[in-house]
């Protein structure tokens, strides 16, 4: 740390630090133990420690137990100032890594400690973040209790340090891709279909990965990393996006045996889909990268990575509408190693009220599991499952009609052309005071977004007969009128 401050702070006259690589490198050595050993103590917090002398150690082993159990009391008896320092030398990390790779052929820096810098770094601000959530949600209840909240750490230093993290993988990814562009070549395309905006390659050809040697397939696994980490944040050019995906078409085609790596991008892939504007193509990509990652999971993995696949997939296949049969169907089979065993405790009551077009039990578990849905990235994900459920409830409503009329006529087939809203509204209990009221929180939205083909008029409903319902075919309606 001394050394690394004197030569950033304080060098000499026409002296770089390149000039020095033995002291960056103990630098960068001393600066990744300090935050290994804070982040661990940091995750420690609440585990036994009441031991602090371990049978059967040496006297040695003893004093080491016991000055390690001391430090981490300290830690945990300031965390937040921890987190502070502990997020300051992340950011001085990440400023040394780029270092070491703008200087890498005078630094000789060995392209495999890139992950786990990056994957240290990251974790450190997770931590700051989950701090952060669980401090405000407890202020926050104590408000709701009418008890005082003390004025400290209202601008508390931990919110005033930002991460470096996301401007550092920009600068990383122009020195990587110059390099991976060099291991890029063009293979004959398998089918006919091209990349938009690939006007550089042969009509008939797609990119692949062609490493020499290990230090050319280190460098290739390094930069899926970088794409990993840099495709969900908000400061990616629209020009790196394109080379991005570029990149994973080639690293999924080049590199089928890298599971772990290839299960991280089309999770980051996906991450950056739900960020945008969530309308059917969209979700159907979302859903179909996801299916792949959970297929791609490999089974020593940690059941935490599957687990939050498998709940941000069920999260999508419900915005998607695909919960209408009980859960045997489509929505949990894929086949192979991507079959579901069981759905998420915290989506069982959505996937039935989806299901059912149910939504006083959908707004239930949301309000129940509002903040899991935040902290998981399926929020918005699930804003999109309400306005299904909304849609859903005017094709069950439209759907009993149809049955009520075809047993009055005797089996006739017979056209529902409209349906009286207040009708709807006592149907299913909402609490809306007027037809008004439920016309324009309710039906508009709706009918604005041409999911339902029809158009208020009075206090009906008046629907197309021809085409009721957008992304319903005539099928799909038989086997709903079936289940309902």
């Amino acid at each position: 740390m001394i050394v690394w401050k004197r030569r950033k702070e304080q060098p000499k006259p026409g002296e770089a630090l390149d000039e020095a690589p033995g002291e960056i490198w103990v630098a960068f050595y001393a600066l990744g133990c300090q935050l290994n050993l804070m982040l661990s103590a940091v995750r420690a917090n609440g585990e036994d420690e009441s031991d602090p002398h371990p049978k059967g150690g040496s006297r040695l082993e003893s004093t080491a137990s016991e000055a390690d159990l001391n430090f981490r009391k300290g830690i945990q008896a300031h965390l937040e100032l921890a987190l502070v320092d502990a997020c300051t030398y992340a950011n001085q990390i990440s400023d040394h890594l780029l270092l070491l790779y703008q200087q890498q052929s005078k630094l000789r820096t060995p392209y495999a400690i890139l992950p786990i810098v990056l994957e240290r770094v990251r974790s450190v601000f997770d931590e700051a973040a989950f701090f952060q959530q669980h401090r405000n949600d407890a202020r926050g209840a104590k408000r709701r209790e009418g008890a005082k909240t003390s004025s400290e750490n209202l601008s508390a230093p931990l919110g005033g340090i930002q991460s470096n993290m996301e401007m550092n993988l920009l600068k990383l990814f122009s020195i990587f891709q110059r390099k991976v562009a060099q291991v890029t070549k063009d293979a004959p395309r398998l089918s006919s279909s091209t990349n938009p905006g690939d006007s550089g390659s042969p009509p008939n050809a797609e990119k692949v990965l062609q490493c020499a040697g290990e230090v050319d397939r280190q460098l290739v696994l390094s930069f899926a990393h970088i794409v990993y980490e840099l495709l969900p944040t908000k400061v990616l050019p629209d020009n790196f996006l394109q080379l991005l995906f570029f990149f994973m078409e080639a690293f999924h085609r080049s590199f089928p045996e890298r599971r772990q790596e290839r299960c991280m991008l089309y999770y980051s892939h996906t991450t950056r889909l739900l960020q945008n504007a969530l309308d059917r193509p969209t979700l159907e990509e979302a859903a179909q990268l996801l299916a792949q990652a959970v297929v791609m999971t490999s089974p020593d993995s940690p059941a935490n990575n599957r687990h939050l696949l498998e709940l941000k997939l069920i999260a999508v296949q419900l915005a998607l509408g695909k919960a209408l049969k009980p859960p045997s169907s489509e929505l949990f089979e894929w086949g192979g190693n991507g079959v579901l065993t069981e759905v998420p405790a915290s989506l069982v009551d959505a996937v039935e009220a989806v299901r059912t077009a149910n939504l006083r039990k959908l707004e239930a578990t949301m309000r129940e599991n509002a903040v899991f849905y935040v902290e998981t990235g399926i929020y918005n994900v699930m804003m999109v499952v309400r306005e299904r459920v909304e849609f859903l409830m005017v094709m069950k409503f439209y759907l009993n009609e149809c049955k009520r009329l075809r047993a009055l006529s005797e089996g006739v087939e017979n056209r529902v052309e409209r349906l009286e809203v207040a009708a709807m509204v006592s149907f299913y209990n909402l609490p809306y005071r007027s037809v008004t009221d439920a016309v324009a929180l309710w039906l508009l939205p709706l009918l604005l977004n041409q999911k339902v083909n029809g158009y208020v008029e009075g206090d009906y409903l008046f629907i197309n007969p021809e085409n009721p319902f957008e992304g319903y075919d005539k099928t799909l309606l038989e086997t709903a009128l079936e289940a309902y």
